[in-house]
């Protein structure tokens, strides 16, 4: 039987993704072997996988201990599943290649994860983020996800020890607001094929655990502009709050990470990576299977 090796890096909701590869894997006829390099080997994605402990995303070493473990292991498709992942996932495919990695270039990767650069670069494309001399404020750790570390600034007094803090990105704190997850599925030509925005209802370490799909033109269109040159040539996925006079602002509330500038790159959903994969039947039944659930409406270019 054929052998597919797909190592996960870090990260949430692992064991249900892992479980669709499986899954797919045996409905195929092939056999799906799942390792998640690992600080510890105490993690729930444990159940379904090897863990192959390994160091932190910013070891100098992490390249070639990674390149080790893809060797050994006959590792073919690499998933970053938290933003420092994503710039380390593309560096390694860029040093050695031959793995699969869904992620954009290493330069792309790194500006994403500075929200500090993040709105600087969007304010300069004239997208709608949110403004910075407006109380009451939010103050997010420059580089930071999952909303850890996010302080809520009331008045001046509150805002002095922020003041000239290059590790803090402070903007707008929106409420109340509703907040909006959109899905780009980008060709690896950098089209924009489809983009699907979905109202993030609840979220657990923020990152939306339950979403509800719906058609938005305004939203769509500005989603479309955020890919920084169209960088990611896999997959996008951009988060929008929506202020009560209706108008849509790009945001900083990320669904899987705490918040970037008003942009992240990963996608949750079915890239066009998937169809150039070394092993795309099983990654490619996979995501069909993630994506039961929802409703995808496509908007062609």
């Amino acid at each position: 039987m054929e052998k597919v090796g797909i190592l996960f890096l870090g990260g949430a909701k692992r064991v249900s993704m892992a479980e669709k590869f499986i899954s797919a894997g045996q409905s195929l006829g092939v056999e799906v072997a799942i390792y998640s390099y690992e600080l510890s080997r105490e993690v729930p994605v444990a159940a379904v996988g090897w863990i192959l402990t390994g160091l932190k995303w910013g070891d100098p070493g992490i390249y070639e201990d990674l390149h080790t473990k893809v060797t050994s292991y006959g590792i073919s498709l690499m998933v970053p599943f938290v933003d420092g992942a994503v710039e380390v996932a593309a560096r390694y495919r860029d040093l050695y290649g031959g793995v699969t990695v869904p992620a954009g270039d290493p330069a792309s990767a790194a500006l994403m994860f500075d929200k500090v650069e993040a709105d600087r670069v969007f304010r300069e494309k004239g997208l709608p983020v949110p403004f910075s001399d407006r109380f009451p404020l939010i103050a997010k750790p420059r580089f930071g996800s999952a909303s850890k570390g996010i302080k809520i600034i009331a008045d001046e007094t509150e805002f002095r020890p922020f003041a000239g803090n290059p590790d803090y990105l402070l903007q707008e704190y929106i409420s109340p607001r509703r907040e909006i997850t959109v899905d780009c599925y980008v060709s690896l030509a950098g089209e924009i094929i489809a983009a699907v925005p979905r109202y993030r209802l609840e979220t657990q370490g923020g990152e939306a655990s339950v979403t509800e799909t719906f058609r938005d033109r305004e939203v769509e269109e500005l989603a479309r502009k955020t890919p920084p040159d169209r960088a990611a040539r896999r997959g996008d996925h951009t988060d929008v709050a929506r202020h009560p006079r209706q108008q849509a602002d790009a945001d900083g509330n990320q669904s899987t990470a705490g918040g970037r500038g008003c942009l992240r790159l990963p996608c949750r959903g079915r890239p066009a990576w998937i169809h150039t994969a070394r092993h795309s039947r099983v990654a490619n039944r996979a995501i069909r299977r993630l994506e039961k659930p929802y409703t995808y409406l496509p908007v062609h270019v």
